[in-house]
């Protein structure tokens, strides 16, 4: 791109080289097994403790500056992992005040934000947890928030070791979820009202007719791999709920580490303002249907035949064995007396 900023010579900008993979997305496997390989923060869930805001994270690139919940905080390329949004000034575990929250001061993070806790261990994997009570209570889940704004840059990142080479393994970006900003909010306008005042909040993704969604823009997630990108969420709108995001890959025939980082990718600030939990990374295996079923009863004496198939993502299983019990976990019957 060249450009000129007044009487300034032509300058010219070269944007940064940007890989990507394309391929089939066959989604998240629903047979993960294995301990979580992410190896970092807690697992990915970031762990738990008594106070509402947790120290900084050594995974958040310096491109993003650790800062605690407040009023106005945290900002634009800042990030906090707390597990209560609510302000430090007027702390609450209620999501129920008004949008925009006027009480001065505002229990609500730029007076919009919504109150929330962490998803670790929730019973509703989208609603989550509520926010925590941390006068009474001792312990409750962190989550990683990022206010992210115009640079194309990584939120979290860690390099993944002690990995078996030619394994499907899952990268899964946990659960996020969108916390909406009030920077649009005094753009958003009844389409039959052409004065300069604005409309009541709307942060849904379709309001009443003439009315827009003014939760500002929407978190847009790249999860790269070793400096490629391989998966991209797309615009995620605010539902106030929990979502759940991830691909599958394979790795490569030596490959027993790789890096893996989370891209803000969407186009600015003005609202991109998201959360994550729950990140995991682990191995997916084959689909087994054994014929006769496990349970299968047969008299003692009688000969069976046993077969199964075996369905993967890829054709990288090519070796399989049979396993007899040797400490007595079968069960035989004889027939008749």
């Amino acid at each position: 791109m060249t450009y000129k900023l007044g009487s300034a010579a032509l300058a010219t900008f070269t944007f940064p080289l940007n890989r990507l993979s394309v391929y089939t997305n066959i989604g998240m496997c629903p047979n993960m097994v294995g301990a979580n390989s992410l190896g970092t923060e807690f697992n990915g869930t970031f762990g738990s403790g008594k106070p509402r805001n947790r120290a900084a994270s050594a995974n958040v690139p310096a491109g993003y500056t650790y800062q605690i919940f407040n009023t106005g905080s945290p900002n634009d390329y800042y990030y906090g992992i707390a597990n209560n949004t609510s302000t430090r000034v007027n702390y609450t575990t209620l999501n129920t005040w008004p949008k925009p929250d006027n009480t001065s001061p505002t229990h609500r993070v730029f007076g919009v934000w919504d109150i929330i806790g962490d998803h670790t261990g929730a019973v509703s994997p989208t609603l989550g947890n509520p926010a925590a009570d941390t006068v009474n209570n001792n312990d409750a889940g962190y989550m990683l928030v990022v206010n992210a704004a115009y640079r194309i840059d990584s939120a979290f990142q860690q390099t993944i070791s002690g990995l078996c080479p030619i394994r499907i393994m899952r990268s899964v970006a946990g659960y996020g979820i969108f916390v909406p900003n009030a920077a649009q909010i005094q753009m958003v306008k009844n389409a039959t009202n052409t004065s300069a005042l604005p409309v009541p909040y709307i942060p849904t993704v379709s309001g009443p007719p003439g009315l827009a969604d003014s939760s500002g823009v929407t978190p847009n997630l790249t999860f790269e791999v070793d400096g490629i990108d391989y998966y991209t969420t797309g615009n995620i709108r605010y539902t106030g709920q929990w979502i759940k995001k991830g691909f599958t890959f394979r790795t490569g025939p030596a490959q027993t580490s790789f890096v893996l980082k989370f891209f803000n990718n969407a186009p600015g600030g003005g609202g991109n303002d998201w959360a994550l939990d729950d990140i995991s990374v682990a191995t997916c295996y084959p689909n087994l249907t054994v014929n006769p079923t496990p349970s299968y009863t047969a008299c003692e004496g009688n000969v069976v035949d046993f077969g199964a198939t075996v369905r993967s993502f890829f054709n990288n299983y090519n070796q399989y064995k049979w396993q007899r019990s040797t400490n007595n976990r079968r069960k035989l019957e004889r027939c008749g007396p």
